[in-house]
């Protein structure tokens, strides 16, 4: 018969090695399971039909929530204010489209501010 102290020690290195001793098998694919596919790569011509609409979308959206400030019985303007408004948007809107014109060396942006 092995002296106690033996049959301890014996009794812990065999739950470290069962614990961390081991290496872990790597995870088996379910059955039926797709392999991974590399990401699609689009055209820039693809990326902008599918970007420019939404965005475009978006811009609607808020001009026509922009509208809803033309509501007399909610809110009050002058004639000043809807000019200064419209201005600033018929000149950023000619700012975004001279963008989509050929850019010539040098060009840089101009900086977004708007205030009443």
């Amino acid at each position: 018969m092995l002296p106690r102290s033996v049959v301890v020690l014996f009794n812990m290195a065999n739950q470290t090695q069962q614990a961390g001793g081991a290496k872990p098998k790597p995870p088996v694919p379910a059955a039926g399971a797709a392999e991974k596919k590399p990401p699609v790569v689009k055209s820039k011509s693809e990326r902008f039909k599918e970007i420019a609409p939404a965005r475009t979308r978006d811009i609607l959206k808020k001009l026509e929530i922009l509208g809803n400030c033309s509501n007399t019985s909610g809110y009050e303007f002058t004639q000043e204010n809807v000019e200064k408004i419209f201005g600033t948007i018929e000149k950023k809107v000619a700012e975004i489209k001279a963008k989509f014109k050929p850019k010539a060396p040098g060009e840089t942006k101009a900086a977004v501010s708007f205030e009443l």
